[in-house]
C-alpha cells in the first residue's frame, strides 16, 4: 500500500520518479474503470407473441421472460392475447437466449369481502392456472434468437 509521500515528487535521476509512476497508475485504473462501465447491453432481438387459455385470447395478462443470466422482459396482453416484449426499452425485445416464461393475469377490481374471503381460504381468483405465474412451476419455455422472427405462441392449458 503506497502512503502519501510515495505520490510525492522527488527529486531523482530516473526516467520514472514516483510522482509520474502515481499518475500512470491512476490513469491506468481510470481506463480500466471506464472501459467497465462503457460496455454495451447484451444483444437483445424483437420478441412477442400471443396467449391463449384452452383455446381463448389471455387479455390483460403480463408476461415475463426470465433469461437464464441478465435483466428480464415484460409484456402485457391485449385484449387478442398479443403481446410484445420489453427489456431495456420499450420494444426491444428479450435478450437473446434461453428463457423461462410466466404469465400472470391482472384480477379486475374485486370489493373487500372478496378479497377477505381470498385471504381466508389462501386462494385468489386467476382466469389461468397459477403454476403459469412462478418460474419454478412454469413449464413454459422459449428460445429467443437474433435475426429471426421470435413470435411465441404460448398455449396455456389446465
Amino acid at each position: 500500500m503506497m502512503s502519501q509521500n510515495d505520490c510525492a515528487p522527488r527529486s531523482s535521476s530516473s526516467a520514472f520518479s514516483s510522482g509520474s509512476i502515481c499518475s500512470l497508475t491512476g490513469t491506468l485504473l481510470l481506463l480500466v474503470w471506464a472501459a467497465g462501465c462503457n460496455g454495451s447491453p447484451p444483444s437483445t432481438a424483437p420478441a412477442g407473441g400471443r396467449v391463449t387459455y384452452n383455446g381463448e385470447p389471455v387479455a390483460n395478462a403480463v408476461v415475463v421472460f426470465h433469461p437464464e443470466e441478465g435483466r428480464p422482459a415484460t409484456g402485457r396482453t391485449d385484449d387478442q392475447g398479443a403481446f410484445s416484449l420489453s427489456t431495456f426499452k420499450e420494444d426491444d425485445g428479450a435478450l437473446v437466449s434461453n428463457h423461462t416464461v410466466t404469465v400472470v393475469v391482472d384480477s379486475p377490481a374485486i370489493d373487500s369481502s372478496e378479497i377477505s374471503a381470498q385471504a381466508q381460504t389462501g386462494t385468489t381468483q386467476s382466469p389461468i392456472p397459477t403454476t403459469y405465474a412462478n418460474r419454478e412451476t412454469s413449464q413454459l419455455t422459449a428460445i429467443v434468437k437474433e435475426g429471426e422472427t421470435n413470435d411465441f405462441e404460448l398455449e396455456l392449458t389446465d
